[in-house]
């Protein structure tokens, strides 16, 4: 399960448009669902704004991405798993 902030969660449940600045891991997964720039790059930022902006289909594709990440990480999902594995007594 990838970690991410409540405000980042937030925004994908109201299809609000998420950039990620950031190297590592975490943001690898999270490149996955959301677009992720390289740290303190406002160039890229500004970049990805406008291909968000103006590109309807990238921009659903996006919207599509929160969906499927949500589901997974839901907080309803996210418990059910939690007590599973407290119940079956692994750790993960």
């Amino acid at each position: 399960m990838v970690g991410a902030s409540g405000i980042m969660h937030l925004a994908m449940r109201y299809q609000i448009p998420v950039i990620v600045g950031g190297s590592g891991l975490l943001f690898e997964e999270l490149s996955e669902f959301i677009p992720v720039i390289p740290p303190m790059n406002a160039i890229a930022l500004a970049d990805k704004i406008i291909h968000i902006l103006g590109d309807k289909d990238y921009y659903l594709k996006i919207m599509d991405n929160y969906s499927r990440y949500l589901a997974d990480h839901d907080w309803r999902v996210v418990t059910k798993d939690i007590f599973t594995a407290y119940k079956n007594g692994t750790r993960g």
